[in-house]
């Protein structure tokens, strides 16, 4: 039995059930569904409670990778209950995007990636070209999510005085 609905899946790309996951450079998964070992949190120190709104989970990961560690994924289990509704998930989508600049500012000196602006021109084009979709089209939800997450990204990368605007 799943905690989650269709509806609720349908409102989060990267939900729960997906698998690990990459961003930047090493595998990582979706927080709200991991556990980590006790060695492993001693380890790497715990949770980085600058990390405000989201990106907390991807930074254990990045952090415990190098020290040794191994991710692992149980397909089966779900802990997380998502946000039902379409206002709940933009916002929080908003959030993990406003976090993605410090997350890059962390790991930048440990090897992770930053789009050119090439392609950061490209994403926010084609957003913008697809704009009207989201009025009447089935991927609503994809842009419900996706475009409060660039703007988060916009925000994040003012807060934390270094330009990351794209994935």
């Amino acid at each position: 039995m799943s905690l989650n609905a269709p509806h609720q899946r349908a409102l989060h790309l990267g939900a729960p059930g997906t698998g690990l996951n990459s961003v930047g450079w090493l595998a990582t998964f979706m927080g709200c569904n991991f556990a980590v070992q006790r060695v492993m949190h001693t380890t790497i120190g715990g949770f980085d409670e600058t990390f405000r709104g989201g990106d907390d989970d991807i930074d254990v990961a990045f952090r415990g990778q190098p020290a040794g560690f191994r991710l692992g994924y149980v397909p089966d289990a779900e802990v997380y209950r998502l946000r039902d509704t379409r206002r709940a998930a933009a916002r929080q989508h908003a959030h993990y995007g406003r976090t993605r600049p410090h997350l890059y500012r962390t790991f930048r000196a440990s090897g992770m990636p930053r789009r050119s602006w090439r392609h950061t021109a490209r994403c926010y084009a084609v957003a913008a070209l697809h704009l009207p979709e989201v009025v009447r089209s089935a991927r609503r939800a994809e842009w419900i999510i996706q475009a409060p997450f660039m703007i988060g990204m916009a925000r994040g990368s003012l807060h934390a005085h270094i330009v990351h605007l794209s994935e």
